[in-house]
């Protein structure tokens, strides 16, 4: 396994948990967070196989964004239900 697959993989299991258990997604949003995310990892797994550079980067910050979009959602909807005294 290749480091990014684990600096993207990993912290993606963590938020599509979280943001499954919290952010209450409707289910065609997740499905399509979850196959964004499965289809640029296969596709940059592909891109490094047969070094493909520049399609390489944009395929692992795709996933990157899925990632940064599951947290701020989490965030964004833990935020909305505590409430500050």
């Amino acid at each position: 396994m290749q480091q990014n697959d684990l600096e993207n993989i990993m912290p993606f299991f963590i938020l599509a948990f979280l943001y499954c258990i919290s952010a209450d997604p409707s289910y065609t949003a997740a499905l399509w967070h979850f196959r964004i995310f499965f289809g640029a990892r296969v596709l940059h797994s592909l891109c490094h196989y047969f070094a493909i550079q520049p399609l390489r980067s944009i395929f692992y910050l795709m996933a990157m964004c899925i990632n940064v979009s599951l947290a701020f959602q989490v965030l964004y909807k833990v935020g909305l239900t505590t409430k500050y005294f």
